[in-house]
């Protein structure tokens, strides 16, 4: 949702900076937590080779994230009405901050890599190891370098700024990061799970699930008071800029919001495109992240602009999904390629698993052969056995190939 607070005075240059820079930071966003989920999939990769299966019940489960979102909506406005509002606000704050203080601290960690050159900080890395007294489990496992130390030093300031101040510029350091935490781990948690014959993780649950949360947005926007109550809470739920800023600085009286929703929810569908299409290693090198990316973008801003020129909040979801939906989908029709698109399952992945199913199965083959040797009588007639038989023509086929079983020459090895 994307909304004006106290619209009564309109800026019109406010408005447009406001805007631009609310729309920068999703973008920012979106490319720092897409470019995280690709370092993420190659660890996964890595540890978990198993596919976690899952009976076809579990699809309501999928589907319903709406109805589990409006649960939450309708308990935290529920709370609002009983305990208050700052009260409330105050326990999202923590909660917030407690959440977003590491990936916060990585996000300055990585930034500080790319800007500060190696010989003006020399880095070095660190273990640190806490053990049970028996030693039978590890208590604290973890290594790190010095500019993850800067970057924790940094976010525990930013936090601690945030805490005391409620300032918007700490309030939208936190927010990027729980979108940034948003985006990575719901593509992490529905990694390598399979409800019946479809992957969680596969473009087209995440395009079904778009849809819902579009009626979902529309709904609790259009016909109740609750999402305009939620989204006032002064935690980082929204990322916020002062459309007033040239008049009273960078202290809020008015401001425009966006809703880490509308961050999050588009955001998980263009870090999947961008794996499609490094997966798919075609010519049409980041086509469909380029044109998903750029939907998103031009979705937002006509939100934005609708949002201005009537005054009033509006589901960012209505414009940003159709068009994230609609664009891609039509590229791959237009190629050929929507059947591979939206049941995309990880094409380099399945490629090893097939690989390496077909060398289990050549492994078993051998087995059984080794177990259950052929007899002469099955042989060819024209082929000879005995003691006196002539060398392989073939000069690749000789006793020294490499081709060749040195237990038996009979067996061909894969």
């Amino acid at each position: 949702m994307c909304s004006l607070l106290s619209p009564s005075w309109i800026n019109w240059a406010g408005l447009v900076t406001a805007s631009s820079n609310l729309l920068m930071m999703a973008m920012i966003a979106i490319i720092f937590a897409s470019s995280s989920f690709l370092d993420m999939t190659k660890k996964l990769k890595d540890e978990e080779k198993t596919i976690k299966k899952f009976s076809s019940k579990y699809t309501i489960v999928a589907m319903c994230s709406p109805l589990i979102l409006s649960c939450y909506l309708v308990g935290v406005y529920v709370g609002i009405k009983t305990s208050g509002e700052e009260n409330l606000s105050r326990v999202f704050r923590f909660v917030a901050v407690w959440i977003g203080l590491f990936p916060l601290a990585s996000a300055v960690a990585r930034i500080s890599r790319f800007i500060i050159p190696g010989f003006m900080v020399k880095n070095q890395e660190y273990h640190a190891l806490m053990e049970s007294k028996t030693g039978s489990h590890k208590i604290i496992d973890m290594s790190f370098d010095r500019f993850e130390i800067f970057g924790i030093i940094v976010a525990g300031a930013i936090g601690g700024w945030y805490l005391m101040t409620h300032h918007w510029i700490a309030n939208n350091f936190f927010g990027l990061a729980l979108a940034h935490v948003g985006i990575t781990e719901i593509l992490a948690c529905v990694w390598n799970v399979e409800i019946g014959a479809m992957r969680l993780n596969s473009i087209a649950i995440n395009c079904i699930v778009l849809c819902g949360l579009l009626v979902y947005d529309v709904f609790w926007v259009f016909r109740t008071e609750v999402l305009k109550t939620v989204s006032s809470l002064q935690c980082p739920i929204t990322i916020v800029f002062p459309y007033d800023s040239l008049e009273h600085g960078y202290w809020i009286e008015r401001s425009m919001k966006l809703g880490l929703g509308d961050i999050v929810a588009p955001g998980t569908l263009i870090a999947q495109m961008l794996r499609y299409d490094l997966d798919k290693k075609s010519g049409s090198k980041l086509l469909y992240f380029g044109v998903t990316f750029a939907s998103y973008v031009l979705g937002l801003i006509l939100a934005f602009a609708v949002c201005v020129g009537y005054q009033n909040g509006q589901p960012a979801l209505l414009y940003i999904v159709p068009l994230c939906l609609i664009v891609p989908l039509c590229v791959a029709l237009i190629r050929g390629e929507i059947a591979s698109l939206l049941l995309n399952r990880d094409p380099v992945a399945e490629g090893e698993n097939d690989a390496n199913a077909s060398l289990v199965e050549r492994e078993q083959n051998l087995q059984r052969d080794d177990e259950d040797p052929p007899s002469c009588s099955e042989a060819p007639e024209n082929e000879d056995f005995g003691a006196g038989a002539d060398e392989p023509s073939d000069p690749t086929l000789g006793p020294n190939s490499p081709m060749v079983s040195e237990e038996n020459s009979i067996y061909i090895q894969g």
